[in-house]
């Protein structure tokens, strides 16, 4: 007999708010970005699922993400339904970006090297 694989708790829509009343609350450069984000429906950024939903990395220390002082600066990208129930996906989400900035970075220091 086949054992059914345990159902991941999913939140409920009216938990969370509405796309626009949470894209107003982003500085105008990112909302942008959720805004395309939502419109190129891009593939999940751990997984390559299917889109479910936008998500916006914003990082605590923006100048080690490379941006110039004073700028705030963040990431908009896509999920898939089961990533999105992972209890720990901001961070897995903060450490592939990281990984891929790493590789840009080194991809251009070779290029000047």
């Amino acid at each position: 007999m086949k054992r059914k694989k345990p159902k991941i708790p999913q939140p409920r829509p009216a938990a969370q708010p509405p796309f626009d009343q949470w894209a107003r609350q982003l500085p105008p450069n990112l909302r942008a970005a959720a805004y395309h984000c939502a419109q190129v429906r891009p593939p999940c950024r751990l997984c390559q699922g299917l889109f479910y939903a936008v998500a916006v990395f914003i990082p605590h220390d923006p100048k080690l993400w490379g941006a110039p002082p004073g700028f705030r600066t963040g990431i908009a990208y896509g999920l898939c339904e089961t990533c999105m129930a992972l209890p720990d996906w901001r961070a897995r989400v903060e450490q592939v970006l990281w990984q891929e900035l790493q590789q840009l970075r080194r991809q251009l220091s070779a290029r000047w090297n």
